[in-house]
Formats: structure tokens, sequence, C-alpha cells
């Protein structure tokens, strides 16, 4: 006796994948920063016998235009604009 499993058809699952690769995409719209307008920046992570490299160090926080960013757009933040980045973090690091 064989044992059936049904198997989803192709383009069912190739439309599934495509609508949550769309609302991924939409939900989380990119911003062009002006980092004039950041403020209440909170960096985490740093290790001072990690310099000075500090590749643990993250934006955890900060605001932008009167509203507190979200993980994905502090993570955005921090990667289009590294060397804003590393000098924040130096900034944390060495009191400066």
């Amino acid at each position: 006796m064989a044992i059936i499993i049904p198997i989803r058809k192709p383009m069912e699952h190739i439309k599934e994948v495509l609508k949550d690769i769309v609302e991924e995409n939409t939900s989380n719209p990119h911003i062009n920063f002006d980092i004039s307008e950041v403020y209440d920046i909170e960096i985490d992570g740093i290790d001072l016998k990690d310099s000075p490299d500090f590749c643990d160090a993250y934006v955890s926080n900060a605001s932008y235009k009167d509203r507190e960013l979200t993980e994905e757009e502090c993570i955005q933040l921090q990667d289009e604009n590294p060397e804003w980045f590393y000098e924040k973090v130096c900034d944390e690091a060495f009191g400066e």
C-alpha cells in the first residue's frame, strides 16, 4: 500500500513566496536619512578590547524626525552611514 502525500502546486507556492516578499519590502520602506535630523542615538555592543574595530557595536535605538526608529531602520541607518556610525561609536567609547 502506497502513501500519497499531497504536494502544493508549484504555481501556488510561487505566488505565496512572491506575496511574502512584496509584503516584507512594502512594510518597511527605505528612508533616505538626513543625518542632521537623527538624535537620541544609543549605541550598544561596544567593547574596548575590540578597539579600533568595534565589530560588535550597533545602533540599538535612535530617533528621526520626531519618531523612534524601528530595529530595521536602525540597521539601515548604520549600514548606509558607516563613517558617521564609527564616529558615534568612538564618541561613546572614548567619551568625546
